[in-house]
């Protein structure tokens, strides 16, 4: 029968592997696998028309691109996975327990002990359409100025799906239903004793609502009809004596940012569920049959017989579209990555002005001195949680003693993509559309940002040689540097999200971009040897000295802070005022690693309270990376072979001298956040003598029954009837050094209780960002010293 498959080919995944061991696989299952087909269509024409000192120019631009995609990640021929146990013999009662079993044996045989196979395949066909049009002039308005003025019209077709397979979740179309059971917050068990909160009796149910169904737009977002782009600029020479030499230019833009389809992936993608089968479930033969024996066995799977059965449901069946003309799929939804759009819809615009001034320094020397500034209107934000629950619900779980991310049974009864019973998280089943833990906005065009920078230049250039340098002071600023739900779409690796996705207001996020580097310099030199023939002549050398400062900081905690399990890795700790950012121990001459002082001062940190979000900035522009520093060589030879055709000889050296270049740890998830998961906030005392009787023997064995009682009152009697301490029990003020700290290095005992909370956040620190003290050593990565040899030819 061969390996059955929903795609058009494509290896599956063949897992093999035993307890800790993997063999072998065979086939991948990687996020970029898929189908992909990309056309793009233009006709653009310009005309140009000069009438005296005045030049007129007219355009016109139509563009229509079209991309087929079908993502095969999990799809790809399905998963099978091979394990020892189908070639395990289990041995008699009080004899050895497992006799053979080896996965490799288990995969010759064709017997896969599970099975995953989506119940369909799902190709989009996106579409998308542009036009502009432009007319600008040139005036010389007098000897001494030129001006440019011009003004272009952008219409950009947000992007439709052919059949209609995009949408978005609509709570203007939400029903209220009526639980067929009570209830009862938190753990919505009608077993549930009495806590306080409140028995939930009823549920809204938001749709999703498919584009071009019901009377709504096929398009995925309005069409924006007045997008005009004014253009403006102008050269002038004063003509005052003083001011002879200089030259002033200086200009202003709008521009619209391209709507092209959130970089050409299926969004959203429904082919999420995938069927799980195991030995003897879901194959083509289910009917048992007789085993010889008087029993009777369901065939298990076999790679040669008796393969999985492969659904291949239509699509239009599979999201609920068969007779449906309002295109409305409410129970089925809540499985669906579906995002709600905003009311705040538009098209990102950028403004752009500039000033310059410029003249001649000697003979061979050109100065300038420039300003440049821009500001971003309506730019898309990252995916924002908007079905936060209320914060006293989140309060209230903590105080139970019960973590928001805890699963229950849905109250509604809905089943999840694969048909089974569907569970949702705590913390949304309070919240105001029950069940939908990824909510999300889609295309919120409420972010912003504006840059500022100050340029001095001078070039200097004789015969054969040519001397650039350049110093720039910037500032950017925004709510959000990245608009992309990719972690790492940023060369910073920095997640784009802040705490606006946990209900935080937009401006709370408003701080200096991840990218922001406020300070460089560049020094670039050229020169071309003197000489003739094909020996001496042709020779050229070149260099680019940089210096920069570091990116800013980026603090956050891994954890979900009892908030959500949607964004994580974006939460911020407290800053604790007073005490500074970077570390006063932090010495140049050992910048990172277990025995050098943390570049980051921990102590200028704490924990925020359980389910509250910190005060920290989204970035800290007090703390950026040291200073890079890189020097780039190049030298060349061209030797001439008649007049079109020529050899190159060529060396490059790229960060020539090997400088280490050290930059603030990227959050990019997992082993780079300030903090890592909270201490528990649950404890008893069989629990807390285990951690006594551990801390003791790191400390001479110094336990005592008397030490241990009075170290379990302490701790016990903070906490409340439900046995859970108090939401801000960790938030605390830590001493110096204390990363540095071993955790046993600290009193559990102390009758304050700090030397115990010291001792859990010690223990919970993000290990991985604590040995690099928040710096990242970049030349180990991707730019350490690189020399590239190479040998052109020309024809």
């Amino acid at each position: 029968y061969g390996l059955p498959s929903l795609t058009k080919g494509g290896l599956p995944l063949i897992n093999i592997y035993d307890n800790g061991n993997s063999p072998a696989n065979i086939g991948t299952q990687p996020s970029t696998l898929g189908y992909s087909l990309e056309q793009q269509y233009q006709i653009a024409d310009n005309v140009y028309v000069t009438r005296g000192s005045s030049t007129w120019k007219f355009g016109v631009d139509l563009s229509r691109a079209l991309l087929n995609a079908q993502s095969l990640y999990s799809i790809a021929g399905g998963n099978y996975q091979f394990r020892y146990l189908q070639t395990d013999q289990t041995g008699a009662a009080g004899t050895q327990s497992a006799i053979g079993g080896n996965a490799v044996a288990s995969f010759l045989l064709g017997v896969p002990q599970a099975i995953v196979l989506a119940n369909t395949a799902i190709p989009y066909y996106y579409r998308w359409g542009a036009a502009a049009g432009y007319v600008q002039n040139d005036w010389r308005a007098k000897r001494n100025l030129t001006l440019n003025i011009g003004l272009r019209y952008s219409l950009q077709l947000p992007r439709l799906e052919k059949n209609n397979l995009q949408g978005f979740l609509d709570p203007s179309q939400a029903r209220t239903v009526q639980l067929a059971t009570p209830c009862q917050l938190p753990d919505c068990l009608p077993a549930s004793a009495a806590t306080g909160l409140p028995v939930i009796t009823q549920a809204s149910v938001v749709p999703f609502a498919f584009s071009g169904y019901g009377g709504r737009s096929r398009y995925l977002s309005p069409i924006h009809w007045l997008d005009f782009e004014p253009r403006f600029g102008f050269a002038y020479t004063p003509t005052l004596p003083f001011l002879r030499s200089w030259v002033v230019r200086g200009g202003y833009g709008l521009s619209h940012a391209p709507l092209t389809g959130q970089n050409r992936n299926p969004v959203p993608n429904f082919t999420t569920g995938a069927a799980n089968y195991g030995e003897t479930s879901g194959q083509t033969i289910t009917t048992p049959i007789a085993v010889g024996d008087g029993t009777t066995a369901v065939p298990v799977t076999r790679l040669s017989s008796n393969p999985p059965y492969v659904p291949s449901v239509p699509v239009r069946q599979v999201l609920g579209l068969n007779d449906n003309p309002s295109g409305l799929i409410y129970n089925a939804a809540v499985n669906f990555p579906g995002s709600v759009q905003t009311g705040e819809t538009a098209v990102p615009y950028l403004q752009n002005w500039s000033l310059s001034l410029q003249r001649q320094a000697g003979a061979h020397g050109l100065l300038e001195v420039s300003y440049a500034g821009s500001k971003g209107t309506h730019l898309f934000m990252p995916a924002v949680v908007l079905n936060n629950p209320p914060a006293s619900y989140l309060a209230a779980l903590v105080d139970l003693n019960v973590k928001a991310t805890t699963t229950v049974p849905d109250p509604l009864g809905r089943k999840n993509s694969s048909g089974g019973n569907l569970s949702v998280p705590l913390y949304s089943v309070a919240s105001k559309y029950l069940g939908y833990s990824n909510m999300n906005s889609f295309y919120d065009a409420s972010g912003n940002s504006s840059f500022h920078s100050a340029l001095i230049s001078y070039r200097w250039q004789a015969d054969h040689l040519t001397m650039y340098t350049n110093f720039r002071w910037s500032k950017s600023l925004d709510n959000a540097s990245d608009a992309s739900p990719d972690k790492q779409a940023l060369s910073t690796g920095s997640v784009g999200g802040g705490q606006y996705s946990f209900g935080a207001t937009a401006a709370s996020d408003r701080s200096v971009s991840t990218f922001n580097i406020p300070y460089a310099w560049n020094l670039v030199a050229v020169y071309d040897l003197p000489g003739r023939g094909r020996i001496l002549g042709g020779w050229s050398a070149s260099g680019v000295e940089r210096l920069t400062t570091g990116y800013p900081f980026t603090a956050t905690i891994a954890t979900d802070n009892f908030i959500d399990t949607t964004h994580t890795h974006e939460i911020r700790p407290n800053i604790v005022s007073g005490v500074p950012l970077l570390n006063p121990d932090w010495k140049r001459s050992c910048p990172t690693g277990t025995l050098c002082a943390p570049y980051v001062n921990y102590s200028a940190f704490e924990l925020p309270p359980a389910g509250q979000l910190g005060n920290a900035p989204r970035t800290i522009s007090g703390i950026t990376g040291p200073m890079i520093q890189t020097l780039d060589l190049s030298v060349q030879k061209n030797i001439k072979l008649g007049e079109k055709r020529r050899i190159q000889l060529r060396v490059d050296a790229l960060n020539a001298l090997n400088h280490p270049l050290f930059r603030t740890a990227a959050n990019v998830g997992g082993g780079t956040d300030l903090f890592g998961n909270y201490p528990s906030f649950a404890w008893t005392a069989a629990t807390l003598q285990t951690v006594y009787n551990s801390w003791t023997a790191a400390n001479a064995g110094t336990a005592t029954p008397e030490g241990l009682a009075a170290f379990q009152n302490m701790i016990l009697s903070q906490q409340n009837a439900r046995g859970s301490l108090p939401a801000d029990f960790y938030t605390t003020q830590l001493p110096a050094r204390f990363s540095s700290t071993p955790a046993n290095s600290f009193n559990i005992t102390d009758p304050t209780g700090k030397g115990f909370k010291y001792y859990e956040i010690r223990n919970n620190l993000n290990s991985g960002n604590a040995i690099g003290g928040g710096l990242q050593n970049n030349t180990r990565l991707n730019q350490q010293r690189y020399l590239q040899f190479t040998l052109k030819f020309y024809f």
